[in-house]
């Protein structure tokens, strides 16, 4: 069992924007299926009266000793900070499907990742092979 006790580096913050109206998402994955060093997944919303009817929800499957597999919709309501393992919850972003095509309709959220630096410099030595 791993445990998200040693010294954690926040990554760079990313901005994530899905615009109503063509169906943007993103598909099912894992942040970290590939050992790079990324344990936590932080995802901050920022949509003002946002409603589940609009769609853009973060789906996600659980992943823990007393449930796993089960599907755990969240929408992305201003203020919300959503916490995640970065290398065992699998999730993804469902379509905006807000009414209105205007910016404000937009769904957006900030995202950064929480690693072990150590775990990362190894990924990225594996990657560029030997010297």
């Amino acid at each position: 069992r791993k445990c998200v006790d040693r010294r954690l580096m926040p990554s760079l913050l990313m901005p994530a924007v899905y615009p109503a109206g063509c169906q943007a998402r993103f598909h099912e994955h894992l942040d970290n299926p590939s050992g790079d060093g990324r344990a936590v997944t932080a995802v901050y919303y920022v949509n003002s009266g946002w409603k589940p009817e609009y769609g853009g929800l973060l789906r996600a499957w659980t992943a823990g000793t007393r449930s796993s597999g089960e599907a755990v919709e969240i929408v992305p309501v201003a203020d919300r900070l959503v916490l995640f393992l970065a290398d065992r919850v699998r999730h993804e972003v469902l379509p905006n499907e807000h009414p209105d095509l205007q910016v404000a309709a937009h769904r957006c959220a900030y995202t950064t990742w929480f690693y072990h630096e150590e775990d990362a410099l190894a990924h990225l030595a594996r990657q560029s092979g030997p010297p």
